[in-house]
């Protein structure tokens, strides 16, 4: 990760990928606060998304991790696994906790939570776009705390999951079963029964009951975040 500081040019393109339009409108407020911004793509699927970077290349992208039919943590790898050099913003309705430092060594720069007030979204996106590490200040706090060995307290139980095994737990969740997640993932049932292990191991779960009970709970949290992310957004940027 470049973590240079550089100046922000005149006329740089933000790409913007969020399932709901809403919020595509209130990024796109806060981007209109800058004379030299200009939002040069925005929409809802990520197929388009990666077409429209193909055809010219923006200057920064900002996408959540709730897609449609996507998995956001795959998409940023894609990105940087196809375009290193482009900065990566992520603005999200999950858990920064839970999210935030998978979603940095898969490849983004920054990542800011929707409910943050508008003024720090545009923060973090000027940061991400000057080479700099665009996080909120509780971010940054942990990430210092762990660099010299201090956890923070509040970390999440579902730290110790991989990024699959998360994703995983999360259909888990939404009620989906072995064979559905099998299907939706393109993994065999087997592979999917591993996983299930694995996290039962990690969580220090005994049945399986248990695991989807705690997986509902969890599912049932980021819904009644993801309910509300819009609002702070588009109402503080008109």
């Amino acid at each position: 990760m470049n973590t240079e500081s550089r100046q922000v040019k005149k006329g740089s393109k933000v790409y913007l990928l969020d399932r709901s339009p809403v919020v595509l409108l209130g990024l796109t407020e806060v981007v209109h606060r800058f004379p030299d911004l200009q939002v040069g793509w925005s929409g809802v699927e990520p197929p388009k998304f990666f077409e429209a970077i193909e055809k010219e290349m923006p200057d920064i992208v900002v996408l959540d991790l709730l897609l449609h039919n996507c998995d956001g943590l795959e998409v940023i790898k894609q990105l940087n696994s196809r375009w290193p050099a482009l900065p990566i913003l992520v603005a999200a309705s999950v858990d920064e906790r839970v999210y935030c430092e998978r979603a940095l060594r898969a490849g983004a720069q920054g990542f800011i939570m929707k409910t943050e007030s508008t003024e720090n979204i545009a923060r973090a996106l000027r940061e991400v776009l000057r080479g700099e590490m665009g996080l909120s200040d509780e971010m940054k706090k942990r990430l210092i705390g762990a660099t010299v060995g201090k956890k923070n307290n509040a970390v999440s139980p579902l730290d110790c999951l991989t990024d699959r095994e998360l994703e995983v737990f999360t259909f888990f969740g939404e009620g989906y079963s072995t064979k559905k997640i099998a299907e939706h993932l393109g993994l065999s049932s087997k592979t999917i029964d591993s996983y299930r292990h694995h996290i039962k191991e990690k969580l220090n779960i005994q049945k399986v009951n248990e695991l989807v009970m705690l997986a509902s709970h969890w599912s049932i949290q980021r819904k009644q975040l993801t309910d509300v992310e819009a609002v702070p957004i588009y109402e503080k940027a008109g």
